[in-house]
């Protein structure tokens, strides 16, 4: 994990649990009290994959539909597995990186330092009826950073803030990062960071 220091905040970071452990029968409570970006997000995916079931094609667009959907709800869950979460920032950044709004567009953004803090600019808006609530900053496991994703809802009690993300250059949010595998987040064929992006 070179230029990461995962801290002790790091390692007490908690989030909702996965998807996989919900319970989304009508009526019942969702087990774990999973925190309002899940929430949100499950709102979000429960039409998504009624509308995937009633469409045979199998066409790979809608398969990324639903992986853009569980793929960032997997990454929250993420932060409650130790050594994972950020404590500060890295010490290298890139020049640019790619901002994807979750289950959204994704847009270019420049990177720079403010004291000890990262300061990440979106060079785009979020979309009609989104209210960005946190960013996320994901590193690959050899520390590199892969890119931010953007969350409605509350940041991730109790992780550490590392940064800020600005967004259309009017909306200014919390900046939470973190260290996984893509594999923990991403479907292969539907990349959450395109590098064709920042072309």
């Amino acid at each position: 994990m070179a230029n990461v220091r995962v801290g002790s905040e790091g390692r007490q970071a908690t989030a909702a649990p996965r998807v996989g452990r919900l319970q989304l029968a009508f009526g019942r409570r969702l087990r774990g009290h999973p925190t309002r970006p899940e929430v949100r997000l499950l709102k979000r995916l429960v039409p998504a994959l009624l509308l995937l079931g009633a469409c045979a094609s199998g066409e790979p667009r809608s398969s990324c539909g639903i992986a853009a959907l569980t793929g960032p709800t997997m990454l929250l869950g993420e932060f409650s597995t130790p050594n994972q979460t950020l404590a500060i920032p890295p010490e290298q950044l890139p020049e640019r990186l790619v901002t994807r709004f979750v289950a959204g567009p994704a847009f270019p953004a420049v990177v720079g330092r403010t004291d000890s803090a990262w300061a990440i600019g979106v060079e785009g808006s979020a979309p009609a009826r989104v209210a960005p609530g946190f960013g996320v900053l994901v590193l690959d496991p050899a520390g590199v950073p892969q890119g931010v994703l953007v969350y409605e809802g509350d940041p991730v009690a109790r992780a550490p803030l590392i940064g800020q993300v600005t967004i259309g250059g009017s909306t200014t949010v919390p900046l939470l990062g973190i260290q996984v595998p893509d594999a923990k987040y991403e479907d292969p064929r539907c990349p959450v960071f395109p590098d064709s992006v920042l072309r």
